[in-house]
């Protein structure tokens, strides 16, 4: 069995908010598993931003298995984290910031796209998806901008399923969503289990997994050259940054 993501004693120092501090976290995802992070929600949605590579972490590692290689995310520079994130993780992250302008389609198609798929077969894919979680086919082709808000809510999720990631982290995957996108997620996540992806969820949606890890609320040092630097600008929704057409052309 192939162990895709790894945490050695992983901790946060609580520079921000005492709640999401958490020292001790270890754990191992093998493929075909979902895994539940149970704890408070600051501390859980932490782990899982240094999981992703998100944030680093006050001490410990983390690993995932990336095209065949043991990675270190940990540490890593900012163009290996997007390579990572472009091929081997996914995430369902119900902040995630998306550009307006793009209809639905070419929202969801965008992971695939960037991971070198065609367009025919990425769009293919982004309407499958987007049919699964119970978004009328009247708005695939309208700006995003321009959809429903219940609709809206379905995109991060949906964005975690357009391609066929070997490591799916979700946080709260089905918080906010209407029966149809609850019934979707939950299809696609074990769709995506059953294929042998490795699957970490929280919060609401951590009941479809098999087993649970403890993040444990604990003092960890603080220093200036400990504390977690955040990457969003680095490696976190390339598709929301400027300057970045990964579109085609035609």
């Amino acid at each position: 069995m192939v162990c895709w993501l790894t945490g050695l004693d992983v901790g946060r120092a609580p520079w921000d908010v005492p709640e999401n501090g958490f020292s001790g976290l270890s754990l191992a995802v093998n493929g075909g598993e979902c895994v539940a992070l149970a704890g408070p929600a600051g501390a859980v949605s932490a782990a899982l931003r240094i999981l992703a590579g998100d944030e680093r972490p006050s001490c410990g590692a983390v690993r995932v298995l990336h095209a065949g290689v043991e990675v270190e995310v940990t540490g890593a520079r900012p163009e290996r984290l997007l390579e990572i994130r472009r091929i081997t993780i996914g995430t369902v992250e119900s902040g995630r910031r998306l550009p307006p302008d793009l209809t639905g389609i070419e929202t969801v198609a965008g992971p695939a796209l960037r991971a070198g798929r065609a367009w025919d077969p990425a769009a293919d894919t982004a309407r499958r998806v987007l049919g699964a979680l119970g978004v009328p086919g009247t708005l695939f082709h309208r700006t995003i901008g321009h959809w429903p808000a219940a609709e809206r809510r379905k995109l991060p999720a949906a964005l975690a399923f357009a391609i066929d990631y070997p490591v799916i982290l979700a946080d709260n995957p089905l918080r906010g969503l209407d029966g149809a996108g609850r019934r979707g997620v939950e299809r696609l996540l074990a769709q995506a289990v059953a294929r042998g992806s490795a699957v970490v969820v929280a919060g609401d949606g951590a009941h479809l997994a098999g087993r649970a890890v403890t993040v444990a609320v604990a003092a960890v040092p603080s220093s200036p050259a400990k504390r977690c630097a955040k990457r969003r600008d680095a490696n976190f929704a390339p598709e929301a940054r400027g300057g970045i057409c990964y579109l085609n052309p035609s």
